[in-house]
């Protein structure tokens, strides 16, 4: 069937994993943490994070945070926070593709994604030079417009939005439950993001249920 589902597509913070670090569990947080510059972080987060408008400002401004840090200092967050079930979903693959699609860092999810052995990871990319973070930003996913970014994907990778499930946690995954073929709140942390997803979750076991 030209329309069966083929590919699946996971936000990461709070979806993927749980890390406990800040306010929002998030790669940010947990790299800001172990680059020993968090309260730096919130203090942007503070200031910029319900500006829809300056989100872009904002991303810059925190990425500077990480100038002069090594890519290395992902390995002080291993093991990661994986959801319940969701490495179990992973490997079981059942012949869907499988990645990443998220606003956090590349440095913490390129590496979730390798440990994993995903097809994709797409996210915020820090400019890096011999393994050290320059400070400045060579591609940002955004929070708020996230299904542009998500319609992008599709188009790489040749599929349809109605092949596609999306699994997201929060109201910025909204406009791509709008898009994919089957939308999945995982722990949703809002009702306008439970009531926006045709499924919800608490565990990955359940997603291949409704998948398969």
């Amino acid at each position: 069937m030209k329309n069966k589902i083929k590919i699946v597509i996971f936000d990461f913070d709070g979806t993927a994993c749980n890390f406990n670090y800040g306010n929002f569990n998030s790669s940010w947080d947990a790299f800001s943490n172990v680059c020993g510059v968090n309260k730096e972080l919130n203090q942007l987060l503070d200031n910029y994070y319900h500006h829809k408008e300056k989100e872009e400002l904002m991303t810059k401004k925190g990425v500077k945070l990480f100038s002069g840090k090594s890519i290395n200092l992902v390995n002080k967050l291993k093991p990661f926070p994986y959801s319940p079930g969701f490495v179990n979903f992973v490997n079981s693959r059942n012949g869907f593709f499988l990645g990443f699609l998220s606003s956090g860092l590349n440095v913490v999810i390129d590496e979730v994604a390798k440990e994993l052995n995903l097809d994709f990871s797409i996210s915020t990319e820090l400019e890096t030079k011999d393994g050290i973070i320059t400070g400045n930003v060579k591609k940002i996913i955004p929070l708020w417009n996230k299904e542009k970014s998500f319609l992008e994907l599709l188009k790489k990778y040749d599929f349809l939005p109605e092949q596609s499930c999306y699994v997201g946690d929060n109201e910025n995954d909204i406009s791509c439950f709008k898009t994919a073929g089957i939308s999945v709140a995982y722990d949703p942390k809002t009702n306008d993001t439970k009531k926006a997803a045709k499924y919800v979750i608490n565990n990955f076991k359940e997603l291949n249920k409704i998948l398969n």
